[in-house]
C-alpha cells in the first residue's frame, strides 16, 4: 500500500441499508492493524457522526464519531463559515437537523430563513417543498447536501437527496450548491479536519458520478467496489476521464486484500 490514509464510503461500501456487505469488517480492521488512517465520508446526512458510529460497531466496526464525516456536517460548516449565515430552512431528517444545530446553525421556518437546506428527507411533505420553494423564491441560496438521486439498501434502491433537490429546483427556478461528493467542498473541509496528505490518500466509493469523480478532481486515488450503485455492465461503456476508477473490485474486502498482498511482496523483494 503506497497510501497512508483510507477514506471509505459508507452505502454501498461496508453495508446496504442495514446489512453489513461481508467481508467489510474485517477489511476495516486489517487497514486499521496495517496502521493506515481509515476514515468515512458519507453523503447520506440522515444519521449524525454519533449514530453512524453506533451503527458501525454494532457490525463489528470501530469508527469514532470524529473520523466520520457527513454531507450534513459539512453542509453546516458550509453555511457557517463560507456564507456567513445562520437560520436555515431545513428539508431533511432529524438528525441532519441535529448536526446543523451543533454547528451552530439555527432552524427557522421557511418566511425568516436566510438559507434553505435539502437532503434526503423520508418524511418529505407538497407541504415542505412548497415551504422551501417560497424561500428560495423570496431570495435564499438553495444548498443541497449532495446530489445522489438514491440510495442502495438491501432491497435495491431508495430516493436519495439528489432527487427531493431537483424537486425544489424546478419549483424555484435555482441551481443548488452541492457540498457532498462529488463536491470537492466537502473532499477539502474531510482534509483539513483529519490533516490528511493528499498525495498518499485514497478514496473507496461505489459511485462512478460521486466517489469517483471526487477523488479525481481532488487528487486522491480513486478505487471502485462493485457492491452498491456500480455494476460490471456500468463498465462496459466509454467512461470520461472524470469518472473513471485507478482500480474496481468486487468488494473492500478484495480491495484489502490484494493491498495487503501486494505490499508483503513488495517487502520481500527487499529483503532479499
Amino acid at each position: 500500500m503506497n497510501f497512508k490514509a483510507v477514506v471509505l464510503d459508507l452505502d454501498g461500501v461496508i453495508y446496504r441499508g442495514n446489512t453489513v456487505i461481508p467481508g467489510s469488517a474485517e477489511a476495516v480492521a486489517d487497514l486499521q492493524q496495517a496502521g493506515k488512517k481509515v476514515r468515512f465520508l458519507t453523503n447520506n446526512a440522515t444519521k449524525t457522526s454519533e449514530e453512524y458510529s453506533e451503527k458501525l460497531s454494532h457490525m463489528d466496526i470501530n469508527a469514532e464519531p470524529s473520523h466520520i464525516l457527513t454531507s450534513g456536517i459539512a453542509t453546516a460548516m458550509y453555511i457557517r463559515k463560507t456564507l456567513g449565515l445562520q437560520l436555515a430552512y431545513v428539508v431533511g431528517s432529524g438528525s441532519l437537523r441535529s448536526e446543523m444545530t451543533k454547528e451552530g446553525v439555527r432552524l427557522t421556518d421557511w418566511d425568516s430563513a436566510e438559507v434553505v437546506v435539502t437532503s434526503l428527507d423520508p418524511e418529505f411533505t407538497y407541504q415542505k417543498l412548497f415551504s422551501a420553494m417560497k424561500a428560495v423564491r423570496r431570495g435564499c441560496p438553495l444548498v443541497a447536501t449532495n446530489m445522489d438521486p438514491v440510495v442502495p439498501d438491501e432491497n435495491g434502491f431508495v430516493p436519495g437527496a439528489g432527487s427531493i433537490t431537483s424537486a425544489v429546483e424546478v419549483a424555484s427556478g435555482a441551481t443548488a450548491t452541492y457540498i457532498g461528493k462529488p463536491s470537492s467542498l466537502i473532499l477539502q473541509i474531510a482534509e483539513t479536519t483529519w490533516g490528511l496528505d493528499r498525495a498518499s490518500t485514497c478514496i473507496v466509493g461505489d459511485r462512478l458520478d460521486t466517489d469517483m469523480v471526487a477523488g479525481n478532481s481532488f487528487g486522491w486515488r480513486p478505487i471502485l467496489v462493485l457492491s452498491g450503485s456500480t455494476g460490471p455492465s456500468d463498465l462496459l461503456v466509454g467512461l470520461p476521464d472524470s469518472s473513471k476508477p485507478s482500480a474496481t473490485y468486487q468488494n473492500l474486502r478484495e480491495f484489502v486484500s490484494t493491498e495487503l498482498e501486494a505490499r508483503q511482496v513488495d517487502k520481500r523483494k527487499v529483503t532479499r
